[in-house]
C-alpha cells in the first residue's frame, strides 16, 4: 500500500484506478469511479487517477462509468497488483445513439396489373442528416473510407451514393464493416478519386419487391421532415416516386406502377 498527497492531505491508497476509451485508449476525464460494494467514491487525482482507500482486504468490485459510455463492473483480484502502488486500468465502451426506424413500404406493379417480382428498389433520402463528410481524400481503388461522424453511430451494412464534382461522378458504395471514429471499410474499392472538399456520401436504403410485388425499407430516421427519392426497376421499366417523409414513423405508398423510361 502507498501514500499519495491528494488535495493537502496524506491518504493510503488501497486501489488506483485509470479509466481509458476502449477504441482510443486515452483517459476518460469525466470517469466516476467507486467501489461498487461499499458504495464509496474514489478521489481524483490531478494526473487522471481515481483513487480507492481504506477497501477491505480481500477482492474489490469497482464500476467505472462517464457520460456517453457504458458502466463497467469489475471483481478485481488486489493480491495480483503490484503491493507497492496497485493500479487497475478499466476501459470504457462508448454508448451508441439508440434510434427508431422509418419504414417506407408499398408495391410495385407491372403493366396489365401483374406484381413486379424481384424489382430491385432504390431510396434517396436529400436531409441534411443523411449526408456525410470525408475527413481525408480517397484515392482511386481505395479499400476504406475516413467519414466526419462526430456521433459515432453505426454504419455497418449501409449503402452510401458517393458524389464527387469536377466532373460530377456518382458510385454505389456498401459498407463492410465501420468503427465509431469513423473509418468505413469498403466491400468493394472505391472506383474513382474522391477529393475532400469536394465530395460526399448519401446515406440510401435498397431492397427487393417480394413474390406480391411488396416491398418495405427501413430508414435511419432524420429527426426532422425529410423529402425522399424512390426508384423501382426491373428489366428496363422503372416507377419513380418523390414525397416528403415525417420526422419519425412509417410511410405507405401503395401501388406503384412501372413503366418504360
Amino acid at each position: 500500500m502507498q501514500i499519495v498527497t491528494v488535495k493537502g492531505f496524506s491518504v493510503h491508497v488501497s486501489l488506483a484506478v485509470r479509466v481509458t476509451d476502449a477504441l482510443s485508449g486515452r483517459p476518460v476525464a469525466a470517469a466516476r469511479v467507486r467501489d461498487a460494494a461499499g458504495g464509496r467514491r474514489a478521489i481524483q487525482k490531478p494526473d487522471g487517477f481515481h483513487v480507492l482507500t481504506g477497501l477491505p482486504e480481500g477482492p474489490a468490485l469497482v464500476e467505472a462509468a462517464a457520460p456517453g459510455y457504458r458502466p463497467s463492473l469489475l471483481l478485481v483480484q488486489r493480491e495480483s497488483l503490484s503491493p507497492l502502488m496497485p493500479v487497475l486500468t478499466m476501459s470504457l465502451a462508448q454508448e451508441r445513439p439508440r434510434t427508431s426506424v422509418l419504414h417506407v413500404a408499398g408495391r410495385a406493379m407491372l403493366p396489365g396489373g401483374r406484381p413486379a417480382a424481384g424489382a430491385r428498389v432504390r431510396a434517396v433520402p436529400e436531409a441534411a442528416q443523411y449526408r456525410w463528410k470525408l475527413s481525408l481524400d480517397a484515392p482511386e481503388g481505395a479499400e476504406a473510407l475516413l467519414l466526419y461522424n462526430p456521433r459515432g453511430a453505426d454504419i455497418s451494412g449501409a449503402s452510401f451514393l458517393l458524389c464527387t464534382g469536377e466532373p460530377p461522378r456518382e458510385a454505389l458504395l456498401s459498407v463492410q464493416g465501420a468503427n465509431m471514429q469513423g473509418e468505413a471499410r469498403l466491400t468493394a474499392p472505391v472506383p474513382f478519386a474522391a477529393p475532400r472538399m469536394r465530395s460526399y456520401l448519401i446515406e440510401l436504403a435498397q431492397t427487393g419487391t417480394l413474390p406480391d410485388g411488396s416491398f418495405c425499407l427501413q430508414l435511419r430516421p432524420s429527426g426532422t421532415p425529410s423529402v425522399l427519392r424512390l426508384e423501382v426497376s426491373l428489366d428496363g421499366l422503372c416507377a419513380r416516386w418523390q414525397g416528403q417523409t415525417p420526422a419519425a414513423g412509417d410511410v405507405e405508398l401503395g401501388d406503384l406502377m412501372l413503366k418504360e423510361g
